[in-house]
């Protein structure tokens, strides 16, 4: 697990800034890329190969 806290009490990108603090590292942004794209994929899967 990767103990990423978000606050949505913030605006979006106030959030991600927080989320990026606290989480203590440069890469957040490459995880969250790899996150969405990870979700695209298997959300494509299952509307256009069901």
């Amino acid at each position: 697990m990767l103990s990423i806290s978000w606050d949505f009490s913030l605006p979006e990108t106030d959030t991600v800034i927080k989320a990026r603090r606290c989480f203590g590292s440069e890469i957040l942004r490459e995880i969250m890329i790899v996150s969405c794209w990870t979700i695209l994929t298997h959300r494509n899967i299952i509307f256009f190969l069901w």
